[in-house]
């Protein structure tokens, strides 16, 4: 739907089917209005690449052209990654200014974001608008395998692995969540900071069948721990 296209409110019927072995069609209501009384300025928020565990901030220009006492009167963020606030930039015949802060929290999660912040107005023709906000997160430390399989084994085999993590600047492992069953360290992390650590696994399930095992590498670096799964099958 091409907001440029048209003025005011706009409705498109998608019909959607589905089959071949049972024919079922789906009609998907699509609403709009265009409106050019309120303009964004950027017409989004957008962070670009932001290392995971850091905080970001940007702000945006709500302008409103018209005869109404138009206001904003709430932002909402609510189950987002986000913070939002609002104040009010001007106030003068025929034209008013917001300015609406977002802030991208630092424990928001690795990839790619996309969200909409909704902001509350007393105009009952329009009581919400929506601001799409995009990041692309990349976590500022990784591992490498981050999936250790350790294929078919005997009960109680001993087997040791290996992970190699690394970041950007010198960091410390502070430890590891999620040991036993089998699981332990086989020896214990540095206390030195490096750019590069290695972290050993030594393995021997015991109870037969397949298993698999989330384990959280904590460091000094970031909040957000990293990932290895250790994963196989324990067979006599």
């Amino acid at each position: 739907m091409d907001a440029r296209r048209f003025s005011g409110s706009k409705t498109v019927i998608v019909y959607v089917t589905v089959g071949p072995e049972y024919v079922s069609t789906a009609e998907i209501r699509v609403t709009g209005n265009s409106r050019s009384d309120v303009v964004f300025n950027p017409g989004q928020v957008s962070f670009g690449v932001v290392s995971q565990g850091q905080k970001a901030e940007q702000s945006l220009e709500v302008e409103y052209a018209g005869t109404q006492n138009w206001q904003i009167t709430e932002v909402i963020s609510k189950d987002t990654p986000l913070e939002a606030t609002f104040k009010e930039s001007y106030r003068k015949p025929g034209q008013i200014g917001y300015q609406v802060n977002v802030t991208l929290k630092p424990d928001a999660p690795s990839g790619n974001l996309k969200e909409f912040i909704h902001l509350k107005t007393n105009d009952p023709g329009t009581p919400l608008l929506s601001v799409l906000v995009e990041a692309s997160i990349q976590s500022s430390i990784s591992v490498s395998p981050a999936l250790l399989s350790l294929g078919t084994i005997k009960p109680e085999e001993s087997l040791t692995r290996r992970v190699v993590v690394r970041a950007s600047k010198p960091f410390k492992v502070l430890g590891v969540d999620g040991l036993g069953e089998g699981i332990e360290l086989g020896t214990q992390p540095t206390t030195e900071p490096s750019m590069v650590q290695t972290v050993t696994f030594k393995c021997a399930i015991k109870q037969e069948g397949q298993f698999k095992k989330q384990l959280k590498i904590k460091t000094d670096l970031q909040e957000t721990p990293v990932l290895v799964t250790i994963e196989g099958t324990t067979a006599p």
